[in-house]
């Protein structure tokens, strides 16, 4: 997987490294690494608000709210679910109308 975003990154492929970021930051979480999570997670949040992709920025607040969950930090997991809601229907709002 570590692989795959190396390749990403050497494309410069900014939604390839976005998913892969995601990806990884999943895995890392999945193995109990939630700091590690955390630092990928967020550098994939922000190449995807800079793309404007409001399907992966969904998913990486998604993430980040369990990475919070996982931390037992659960102020920022409240915050975290809530923006994520929000992206959520946002994206089904913008499917809608397509």
């Amino acid at each position: 997987m570590d692989e795959v975003l190396g390749l990403d990154r050497t494309a410069q492929d900014k939604r390839g490294i976005t998913g892969s970021l995601l990806n990884l930051g999943q895995l890392a979480l999945d193995q109990g690494q939630p700091r590690r999570a955390a630092a990928l997670v967020e550098e994939g949040l922000v190449l995807a608000r800079e793309l404007g992709d409001v399907f992966r920025i969904s998913a990486a607040v998604g993430l980040l709210c369990l990475v919070a969950l996982a931390e037992e930090d659960v102020p920022q997991a409240s915050m975290r679910s809530k923006e994520a809601l929000e992206l959520v229907l946002q994206v089904d709002s913008h499917e809608a109308r397509a």
